[in-house]
């Protein structure tokens, strides 16, 4: 079996994922920019934007898997005696995009490729967003000691 057609769709997903990623940082760059003095409020609600755009890149890399598999030709998600449904995509997907692998639910053929794939995204975009949601932080931390510095 060929592997143009697994890779060139794991290929696509990362754009997707990674332009998701962006678009949300960017969003979140603009609203920061109208923002006087931060808060741990505006720190909890980037988390939750971001936990949201991860939710959205997860899915979009539940549906490549589970057409790629509907295809029948590059592979099948071992689940065990029953096929995988909508929620079995999600949930591999999700396990594996932040590289946690339990082991329940497993690729088999080509789809083992995409798996990397989606693995090595989601450790990369993680880390984006662990290191965006620092320096928020960072910058909350910086003006609570200016404001409190003459206390």
């Amino acid at each position: 079996m060929e592997l143009y057609v697994p890779t060139l769709t794991a290929f696509i997903l990362v754009i997707v994922a990674t332009a998701i990623h962006l678009t949300m940082f960017r969003a979140m760059l603009f609203y920061a920019r109208r923002i006087t003095n931060f808060s741990a409020t505006h720190v909890a609600f980037a988390i939750i934007i971001a936990l949201v755009a991860h939710l959205i890149e997860i899915s979009a890399f539940a549906v490549g898997i589970a057409w790629l598999s509907a295809s029948g030709n590059y592979g099948y998600l071992d689940n065990g005696p029953t096929p995988p449904t909508a929620s079995d995509y999600f949930y591999y997907s999700a396990v594996t995009y932040t590289t946690v692998g339990f082991g329940d639910i497993t690729p088999v053929g080509q789809l083992r490729f995409v798996s990397a794939i989606e693995a090595l995204t989601g450790l990369v975009l993680s880390a984006w967003t662990a290191s965006v949601i620092f320096l928020g932080g960072q910058k909350v931390g910086q003006q609570f000691l200016q404001q409190h510095k003459s206390e």
